[in-house]
């Protein structure tokens, strides 16, 4: 499987075997079920960003708390045809 790609406005951060990522001399606990997979974050606001797996957002990175905040993750029904 092959690694996600991202825009270039988009920072990387690899996730560690404990679940966090390093983020401004701050580690931020995302979540273990990532570890060794690459996330992106997109700045949305002048304290916030955005965080996705790919193409899907999966949290937010509060930067006055350093903590992610986790987003519900809509998945849509697989079709059987």
């Amino acid at each position: 499987m092959s690694e996600p790609e991202y825009a270039a406005d988009i920072t990387v951060r690899q996730v560690r075997s404990n679940g966090q990522i390093k983020w401004k001399g701050d580690k931020i606990f995302l979540t273990e079920a990532l570890v060794g997979e690459l996330v992106g974050l997109r700045q949305i606001s002048e304290r916030t960003w955005a965080i996705y797996f790919g193409p899907l957002q999966i949290g937010l990175l509060d930067e006055a708390t350093m903590k992610a905040i986790k987003t519900p993750v809509e998945l849509l029904p697989i079709s059987p045809v």
